[in-house]
């Protein structure tokens, strides 16, 4: 599981440093999803301003990142 979310090819990595703890998985992909939705948002953010300064409209509020 961990190599699929790393995008490991081979195990060398996890047997030097023994990765085997599936709560040490859970909490990275949790901390991967968690940093995703915050680039999404900066990313929704950034459009919304180049929008609004091509046509004057007012910013619409964005959703609040998820913690």
């Amino acid at each position: 599981m961990a190599m699929k979310i790393s995008r490991h090819k081979d195990t060398c990595i996890f047997d030097r440093h023994t990765i085997v703890d599936t709560r040490d998985v859970g909490e990275a992909m949790r901390r991967y999803m968690q940093y995703k939705q915050v680039k999404r948002l900066a990313r929704a953010r950034r459009v919304v301003d180049v929008h609004s300064s091509f046509t004057g409209a007012e910013k619409p509020a964005l959703p609040a990142p998820v913690r």
